[in-house]
């Protein structure tokens, strides 16, 4: 049975973040598959073609990725919680 508040519509965990690189937009982009154009691999890509950034690949394997691509590009490291901060390498 599906959990009614699984899914928070509405707040910043269904949008994506500006790149981490530049502050531009960011956006999911479809790479078509040879055999078939609708199977391809997802990534979240920055829309400035001066910076470039994206994300890994995704196959979907039938399955909606959406969640999964916006989670991993809204990561963002935070030194302080992580006990790194000063740290140099």
């Amino acid at each position: 049975m599906d959990d009614p508040n699984m899914h928070a519509y509405g707040d910043d965990n269904d949008r994506l973040k500006p790149c981490p690189f530049c502050g531009a937009a960011a956006e999911i982009i479809t790479l078509a598959g040879e055999d078939d154009p609708g199977i391809g691999a997802q990534c979240v890509q920055c829309t400035s073609s001066a910076c470039g950034a994206a994300s890994g690949l995704i196959y979907p394997l039938m399955d909606d990725v959406t969640d999964l691509l916006h989670e991993r590009w809204n990561k963002r490291f935070n030194a302080k919680l992580s006990g790194a901060e000063g740290v140099r390498s």
